[in-house]
């Protein structure tokens, strides 16, 4: 497990420009998402940011469940900044999630073949 010097919160409305900026800078690997979603996600929960020297360095924005398979975690974007990249930040936030919702690692599993 990685522990990550920097903590890992909710993200709020607050913290939208932050998130807006950041997937607008790496939209060639996230996908687009209309405001007033990101703005739901936020309201409702459903972004975590990971804060480096008290700033934010990145964000993931998934669901808690799915539906018909609980046990499945959609993270729809993620992303974290340049100058914060390869200190694991990334997988500490996609760690925290999957142990908050009470499943470990691995995240999914690829069927091969039949």
């Amino acid at each position: 497990m990685i522990e990550p010097r920097a903590p890992i919160a909710l993200a709020t409305l607050d913290d939208a420009k932050f998130v807006d900026h950041l997937a607008r800078k790496n939209s060639e690997a996230v996908g687009f998402l209309p405001h007033v979603a990101r703005d739901w996600y936020l309201e409702n929960g459903h972004v975590r940011m990971v804060y480096e020297n008290g700033q934010p360095a990145g964000y993931l924005l998934g669901r808690e469940k799915l539906r018909w398979c609980p046990a499945i975690r959609p993270i729809f974007q993620a992303a974290i900044s340049y100058d914060a990249q390869r200190r694991h930040l990334g997988l500490a936030l996609v760690e925290h999630v999957t142990k908050a919702n009470g499943h470990p690692m691995p995240l999914c599993r690829h069927a091969a073949g039949k």
